[in-house]
C-alpha cells in the first residue's frame, strides 16, 4: 500500500504505477479495471463526478454495489480527495463501493455521495443503501474519505483486522459507522456528523457469529448531531457510540472520543444475561450535553468506566443496571447532572475517585451518587456544588452491606450529604460539611456503622430523620456512632436512649427508661447518675453494668455526689429507680 507523504506532490504519491480511470468512466469501466488487476494493484480515479445507476456487484448478503469486487484482493482504490465524487444516481438503492470475500483493500481519498434524498427504498428494503461496505473482508482500510447522505450507513463492515481511519462521515440516515461482527478492528480519528440511530455502532450480529464481535479499539473519534430523526426503520435512538446492542461483544476499548449532544453518549448493552458484553473499557472520553445519559451499561460483565468527562447530562451522568456484574466507575468528572451524577443498580460496583460539580446547577433534582444495589463501595469521591435537592450520596433500600468511605462533600446546601436507608452499611472516614444534615440514618437503616467521619459544619451533623435533609433522633436498631469529629462533644449529649434500647447520641435531653437494659454501640461513654430526691419507702435503686451489680440501695435519700462510671462499646447497663427521683447524664468521648 502507498500512504500519503506530505513531502512530495499528490501526483507523485498516487498516480505513478497506478491504473488510471478518467472522469468519463462508468461503473462498468471501473469494475472492468478492478477485475483486470487479478494479482492486486492500484486504481486511481481522477477528479470528477461519477454517477452510478446500476448495481452489478452481488455481495451475497442481499446487498448489491455499483463498484467493487467479490474476488480480487489487494487493491488500492483512491482519488483526488473531495474532487473525486462517486455518487448514487436517483433510485440506485444500493451500495456505492462494495467489497465481499476479498482482502487487503485500501480505499482512500474519495468523496462518496449517497444521494439519500433521491433513493426510493425504505423499511425492509433499505439495508443496502450504504456508502462503503466491506463484507467478509480481512486487513482492509478505509481512510480519508468524505462519505455523506447515505440513507442507511455511511460505512458498514463485517470482517477481520479492518481499519476505518480519519474519515468524515456526514448525514447518515441510520448509523455513521457500523461494525456488524468479526474481530480486530481499529476505528480511529473519524468525524461522524449527523446520524439518527447510532454515530458509531460496534454492534455485533448474533445470527452471524458468537461472540459477535471482539477486540475493537474505537479511539479519538468525534461524534456530533446524532439526532437527525430520519432512520428508515424508525430506530431513532440518538446514541453516540453503541457497543454490543445486536450481539455479544468482548474486549472492546472506547477511549478518547468526543460525543456532542447525543441522547445517550455511550451505550454498552448485551442482549441478555446469556449474551453479555464482556471486558469493555470506556475511558477518557468527553461526553457533552447528552439529553438522557452520558454512559449507560446493561447486561455486561467486567466493564470499566474510567476518566470520562460527562458535562451537563439532562438526566444521569452514568447509569448501570441490576444485570451488570463487576462494574468499576472511577475517576470520572460529572458536571451539572440534571438528576443523578451516578445511578447505580449493579451489585458489587466500585464507585471511586469521581468528581461531581456544577455550581448552581449541580444535581438539580436528585443525588450525586444513588445506589440501590448490595455491596456497593463508594470511596474517595469529591462533591462540590451550591445546591442539592436531596443528598450527595444515597444508599437506598436494597443497598445493604455497602461501604461509603473517604469521600469529601461540601455542597453548601440546605439539604443532606450522606443518607442511609438500607441495613448493614459502613460510613467511615468521610468529610462532610456545609449542609443541613451531614449524615442521615433512617429508621430502616439497622446495623449502620458511622465511624471516624468529620461532620463539623452541618446544622445537624448526624441525624435520624426519615428524609435526607431533616432532623430527628436515631431510632434504627444496632446503630454504631463512634469517633466522629464535630459531633457529640463531651457534656453536650442529648436523648442518648432510643426506643430500641440502644445508646446513641442525638436529640434533646431526657432520662433513661426505668428498669431497662441499655447497650452502648458507640465509643466509650461517661454516665453520671444523681439521686435528686429521697425515694419513698419500699422503692429500690439498682445500677448494673454487664450484669454486675454496682449499686443496690433500698429507700435511698437524695445526695449531692453522682455515681459516675465509663461504659465501653458493647457493654450494657441497667438502672432501676423511682420515677422522677434520678437524673441520668451521658457524655461521649
Amino acid at each position: 500500500m502507498i500512504f500519503w507523504n506530505a513531502g512530495v506532490t499528490y501526483a507523485q504519491n498516487c498516480v505513478t504505477g497506478a491504473m488510471l480511470v478518467q472522469s468519463t468512466a462508468s461503473e462498468a469501466v471501473i469494475n472492468d479495471a478492478i477485475a483486470a488487476l487479478t494479482s492486486g494493484g492500484k486504481l486511481f480515479i481522477e477528479a470528477g463526478t461519477y454517477t452510478f445507476t446500476t448495481l452489478p456487484i452481488n455481495m451475497g448478503q442481499g446487498d448489491f454495489a455499483a463498484i467493487g469486487s467479490t474476488s480480487v484482493s489487494n487493491i488500492e482504490l483512491y482519488g483526488e480527495g473531495n474532487s473525486t465524487i462517486l455518487s448514487a444516481g436517483t433510485n440506485l438503492n444500493g451500495v456505492i463501493i462494495g467489497i465481499a470475500n476479498a482482502n487487503g483493500w485500501y480505499i482512500h481519498d474519495l468523496q462518496i455521495n449517497g444521494n439519500g434524498a433521491h433513493q426510493s427504498a425504505s423499511g425492509a428494503s433499505a439495508p443496502g443503501l450504504i456508502g462503503i461496505e466491506l463484507y467478509n473482508s480481512k486487513d482492509s482500510v478505509i481512510e480519508h474519505c468524505y462519505v455523506h447522505d447515505n440513507k442507511t450507513y455511511g460505512v458498514a463492515v463485517y470482517g477481520t483486522e479492518d481499519s476505518i481511519l480519519n474519515n468524515w462521515i456526514v448525514n447518515s440516515w441510520s448509523n455513521g459507522i457500523t461494525i456488524f461482527g468479526g474481530s480486530d478492528y481499529s476505528i480511529r480519528g473519524n468525524v461522524v456528523d449527523g446520524s439518527s440511530d447510532v454515530g458509531i455502532s460496534i454492534s455485533g450480529e448474533h445470527s452471524w457469529a458468537t461472540p459477535a464481535i471482539s477486540r475493537v479499539t474505537c479511539i479519538g473519534n468525534i461524534i456530533q448531531n446524532a439526532n437527525l430523526g430520519v432512520d428508515p426503520w424508525g430506530q431513532n435512538s440518538g446514541v453516540g457510540i453503541a457497543i454490543g446492542d445486536q450481539g455479544p461483544a468482548t474486549q472492546i476499548t472506547v477511549s478518547e472520543n468526543q460525543v456532542y449532544g447525543a441522547k445517550i453518549a455511550v451505550f454498552c448493552s448485551g442482549l441478555s444475561a446469556s449474551m453479555r458484553d464482556i471486558d469493555v473499557q470506556i475511558s477518557d472520553n468527553q461526553l457533552y450535553s447528552p439529553t438522557s445519559y452520558g454512559v449507560q451499561v446493561i447486561y455486561t460483565t467486567s466493564v470499566v468506566v474510567q476518566g470520562n468527562i460527562v458535562d451537563t447530562p439532562t438526566s444521569m451522568g452514568i447509569i448501570t443496571d441490576p444485570t451488570d456484574v463487576d462494574i468499576s466507575l472511577s475517576g470520572n468528572h460529572i458536571s451539572s447532572a440534571g438528576q443523578y451524577g451516578i445511578d447505580n443498580s449493579a451489585p458489587y460496583a466500585l464507585i471511586e475517585d469521581n468528581h461531581f460539580d456544577g455550581g448552581s446547577n449541580y444535581g438539580t433534582t436528585h443525588y450525586g451518587v444513588y445506589t440501590n444495589a448490595a455491596y456497593t463501595s463508594i470511596i474517595g469521591n469529591t462533591f462540590v456544588g451550591a445546591y442539592l435537592t436531596y443528598a450527595a450520596i444515597m444508599l437506598d433500600s436494597g443497598s445493604n452491606f455497602g461501604l461509603v468511605s473517604a469521600n469529601t462533600i461540601y455542597p453548601t446546601s440546605n439539604r443532606g450529604c450522606i443518607y442511609v436507608v438500607s441495613t448493614d452499611n459502613t460510613v467511615s472516614g468521610n468529610r462532610v460539611y456545609g449542609s443541613t444534615v451531614g449524615i442521615g440514618v433512617s429508621s430502616t437503616a439497622s446495623r449502620t456503622f458511622v465511624v471516624g467521619n468529620n461532620v463539623a459544619g452541618n446544622t445537624y451533623p448526624i441525624s435520624g430523620s426519615s428524609t435526607p435533609y431533616g432532623s430527628g433522633p436515631i431510632t434504627a436498631t444496632g446503630v454504631v456512632i463512634e469517633n466522629n469529629t464535630g459531633y457529640n462533644p463531651i457534656g453536650k449529649i442529648a436523648t442518648p436512649f432510643t426506643t430500641s434500647n440502644t445508646l446513641v447520641d442525638s436529640g434533646t435531653t431526657a432520662s433513661m427508661p426505668n428498669a431497662t437494659t441499655i447497650t452502648n454501640y458507640q465509643s466509650p461513654k461517661t454516665v453520671s447518675i444523681l439521686i435528686s430526691s429521697t425515694f419513698a419507702t419500699g422503692h429500690t435503686f439498682i445500677l448494673e453494668i454487664d450484669g454486675a451489680t454496682i449499686v443496690n440501695l433500698s429507700n435511698p435519700a437524695a445526695q449531692s455526689i453522682p455515681y459516675i462510671f465509663t461504659l465501653q462499646p458493647r457493654e450494657t447497663f441497667y438502672c432501676q429507680y423511682q420515677s422522677g427521683k434520678v437524673t441520668v447524664i451521658v457524655s461521649g468521648q
